[in-house]
Parts: C-alpha cells; structure tokens; sequence
C-alpha cells in the first residue's frame, strides 16, 4: 500500500511551504540558489510559472496531510532532474517517505515525461538522501560536482545519474 501520493503544488500551497521553509540554512539544502531568504509569494509565483518545473505537494495518501515537497525538472527531452525534494516533518523522516518519494519521482520519469536518464544534486553531507538515492539506482557522477560557500561553511555539491538502459538501447 502506498503511503505517500503527489498532487500538482498550486497557489494554495504557498503559505505552507514558505512556513516549512523557515531558516535560511533549510532554503538553502532545500533550493540551492533558486530562491533567496526569506521564501517569498512573489518568488514562488515565479517558480511555478517556468514550463520545465512540475512542482508537487507530496501528501499523505491516508489522510490527505501534505508532508513535503518535490520536483520534476525537464533538462531535455530524453533527461529530467529531480529537485527540491522535502519531507516537511522530521518526526516523518526516517521513516522510508523519502524512499518511497523517489521510488514514485522515477517512476513519473520513466513513464510519464518519458525521460532516458534523470539526475540530482545532494550535498556530500547529507549521508540518508545520498543513501536513499542510491538504494532508488542512481550512481554518483564523478564528472559533474560543485563547491559553495554558505555561512562559513563549504558545501560540496554531488551529481547523481540514473540511466534507463533498456531506454537508451532502444533508441
């Protein structure tokens, strides 16, 4: 039995996400340099109105209770990246949502957006995304990372690939 659906996040969600979002450390794992502190209406409205994100609230199929946040991002035609994936709640977390969030990301890659190969990017110490990713297939790519700077900090940014292989051979 599923335990999580996605649903198209709208207008009406803005509120909620923006409270989730509610240090800039956290926007920033979250979004990386897509949104600016504090998360704002007009800045979602803008997210929402590019034609190569598809945004979902990530809900509670049992109880209709949204827990968390993903994207879909078309690269091309053929590659798709995930994106500013959240599971909300850190009494949720642990749990294998975010498993299955990926689980079902792929999927909708795979056979709705028709994708041969799809990516992300996760910090390198983010060790249960990284891990979680790994147990969904993807694979680190040794040829794409980046290196920021926040707060003092350095963050290593690490690309991830999942290939579709029976997708690819039958081109």
């Amino acid at each position: 039995m599923k335990n999580i659906c996605l649903r198209p996040f709208e207008r009406r969600d803005f509120a909620r996400l923006i409270a989730w979002i509610d240090n800039e450390q956290l926007l920033y794992q979250f979004a990386g340099p897509v949104f600016q502190y504090p998360l704002t209406e007009f800045q979602l409205q803008q997210y929402l109105a590019e034609s190569s994100r598809f945004p979902y609230v990530v809900m509670d199929c049992i109880s209709g209770k949204p827990l968390g946040h993903a994207e879909v991002y078309r690269l091309s035609a053929t590659r798709g990246k995930l994106c500013r994936l959240l599971i909300a709640d850190p009494g949720q977390r642990g749990r294998g949502l975010g498993q299955e969030l990926v689980g079902e990301l792929v999927r909708i890659c795979r056979e709705e957006f028709g994708f041969h190969q799809i990516e992300l990017n996760v910090y390198d110490w983010n060790l249960p995304a990284i891990h979680c990713y790994e147990k969904a297939g993807f694979v680190r790519n040794p040829l794409k990372s980046s290196i920021l700077s926040k707060g003092g900090e350095t963050w290593r940014s690490v690309n991830m690939i999942l290939t579709f292989m029976d997708l690819v051979e039958g081109q």
